[in-house]
């Protein structure tokens, strides 16, 4: 392993004399230390941009920008050439017993007309294995279209089939999953308990149905059970609004309320949909220049680590050191992830 050469310092951490040629790691052609690369990994994951995660790794290694890279090419090159070994290292065997499926879109300034646009959608699992207290964020990948294409492919990086399957009322996600998983090994996949009422609820405040009326009554429980939800269809019999979103909906609620008790106690999207508001908080300011997939997928799986847990200025590290040392010292070519000119990965292909 090349090492960088040092003044005849101390080590920080265990006040020993540093020789010369016992300065800290550092890849082949690499001017920082591998400490400094996995200190700005970390911070990437946590949000901050690229060019401030640079700034601060040229301060604490006291070097000025180069004429070259005064911005946060420094740092994106780092995130192309070393978050793999990193989310390799965490990444997930197989599905969960129950996963929550969920998209958000980002949508960045149209320079043309002054309108927002659709940039990107960025497509959440987030999974609780059987018998566990406590879920996480499975999977993040960006997506230009967050079309069941995308759902597909997501859904077919790990093996096995979760038992259960829970998605909103956009479909795309539930028509990925149809895909992924054949007849015989498909999960159940439910509609989220807590959009299904919400979605009721608005509609009859809409249309004057109040607190007292039998329907507004019974919608809090009427997907926990089949007679629940037969007494709610009844109640709603006479509103001809809700009689029709009760019928449009009818076959989906049957079918999930008939087999509730004997499926896992997970009921809404309530945890992916607040991963992927921690997610939004850290790259919605950004998003216009996020605009390569597999670099930002990158980015999206150190957010992923960080939301979980296992980010860490020192395990980052010795992770990279690592796969150094497996690839003798000589990280991957940076910039070889590029999209050619004027075709950006991560935009909606008209």
């Amino acid at each position: 392993m090349a090492r960088q050469v040092v003044n005849e310092a101390v080590c920080a951490e265990c006040d020993n004399a540093v020789g010369r040629h016992q300065g800290p790691v550092v890849a082949h052609s690499y001017d920082y230390p591998v400490g400094a690369v996995g200190a700005a990994l970390v911070a990437v994951g946590k949000g901050e941009t690229y060019a401030a995660a640079a700034r601060h790794a040229r301060a604490t290694t006291r070097r000025p920008p180069t004429a070259r890279d005064d911005g946060g090419q420094l740092v994106a090159n780092w995130v192309e050439v070393f978050a793999g070994s990193i989310i390799s290292h965490y990444a997930e065997t197989a599905w969960p017993e129950t996963l929550l499926l969920d998209a958000t879109a980002f949508k960045v300034p149209d320079l043309a007309t002054g309108k927002q646009k659709l940039a990107f959608w960025v497509l959440a699992a987030y999974g609780y294995p059987a018998g566990a207290p406590r879920g996480s964020l499975w999977a993040l990948m960006a997506s230009p279209q967050g079309a069941q294409a995308d759902w597909l492919r997501l859904l077919s990086v790990l093996d096995g089939a979760p038992a259960m399957v829970i998605t909103d009322d956009s479909g795309t996600a539930a028509a990925g999953a149809r895909l992924r998983w054949a007849a015989e090994e498909r999960p159940a996949i439910t509609r989220c308990e807590w959009h299904l009422r919400d979605n009721a609820l608005k509609l009859m405040v809409a249309h004057g149905l109040g607190a007292a009326s039998a329907p507004r009554k019974l919608v809090a429980s009427a997907f926990t059970s089949p007679a629940r939800w037969q007494a709610f269809n009844h109640a709603a019999t006479p509103h001809r609004n809700l009689a029709a979103w009760v019928a449009r909906n009818d076959g989906v609620v049957t079918a999930q309320v008939a087999r509730r008790q004997v499926l896992p106690a997970h009921h809404s999207l309530a945890a992916v949909e607040a991963a992927l508001a921690h997610v939004g908080q850290r790259i919605e300011r950004r998003a216009y220049l996020l605009r390569n997939e597999a670099r930002t997928n990158l980015l999206l799986g150190l957010m992923r680590l960080d939301l979980n847990g296992p980010a860490d200025e020192r395990s980052y590290p010795s992770i990279i050191r690592r796969h150094l040392v497996a690839c003798q010292g000589e990280p991957a070519p940076q910039l070889t992830i590029v999209d050619p000119r004027g075709f950006p990965s991560l935009r909606p292909r008209v």
